[in-house]
């Protein structure tokens, strides 16, 4: 089915969330290996518990720019691959923190992640916001479409 001018349809948004669910426990047991260097949660269960708490305190009061739909869709955009799991591990310390410069993370030990370090919580929000705006400015000109 299509939506006005878009071409999403209900089955294709779908299919993005069974694949974030599929992938997600990936990122949640590296997250739980590295509890000690990132203390997003000790088991899988405990880094999902923190993914949802972050969104959802994010969602009234963003945080350097990224409110909960950013930070869902940066999740989202991080669990591409596992050279990706160190930023968004990162991100979550930030959010976390209020925004404040996270403590080193397990990316320095992540293969292939050593290029995305250092960066600042601060740069890694205006990164994030840069990369998705185009996708957010979508998002807002055709969520009304896609919600019915």
């Amino acid at each position: 089915m299509l939506f006005g001018d878009t071409h999403l349809d209900h089955d294709g948004l779908r299919r993005y969330a069974l694949g974030f669910e599929e992938t997600f426990p990936d990122f949640a047991q590296w997250a739980a290996e590295r509890h000690e260097t990132d203390g997003l949660g000790r088991t899988p269960r405990k880094a999902r518990e923190t993914y949802f708490r972050l969104a959802e305190r994010l969602d009234p009061a963003p945080v350097n720019g990224i409110g909960g739909r950013l930070f869902r869709l940066a999740t989202f955009a991080g669990l591409y691959g596992k050279a990706k799991y160190g930023l968004t591990a990162q991100a979550w310390q930030s959010m976390s923190n209020g925004g404040e410069t996270a403590k080193p993370t397990a990316a320095e030990t992540t293969p292939g992640a050593g290029h995305l370090l250092p960066m600042s919580p601060s740069t890694h929000s205006a990164h994030v916001a840069a990369q998705l705006s185009p996708m957010s400015r979508l998002s807002r000109r055709h969520s009304s479409a896609i919600r019915s």
